[in-house]
């Protein structure tokens, strides 16, 4: 799966899309996809990472609290 870095607007391939998905893990293993060659797998911050076309990665897979925050709201 590919993702975008905000900051630098580079591409970021993603292998292990249940890591991406998992809301306790602040962090994601991806390699960028800049230049000729296959990039080192490197850490990146899932605050920092949005979809290919701009929209922000779900709620459910950055936010370990966010069905409290539902419930919270609805009351």
């Amino acid at each position: 799966m590919f993702v975008k870095e905000m900051r630098s607007g580079d591409l970021i391939r993603v292998d292990q899309v249940a890591q991406l998905a998992n809301p306790l893990d602040p962090h994601v293993l991806g390699r960028r996809q800049a230049g000729e060659e296959e990039q080192d797998e490197q850490l990146f911050e899932k605050a920092d990472l949005v979809f290919p076309s701009d929209e922000p990665l779900p709620a459910c897979w950055t936010e370990k609290n966010y069905q409290v925050k539902e419930r919270m709201c609805a009351k």
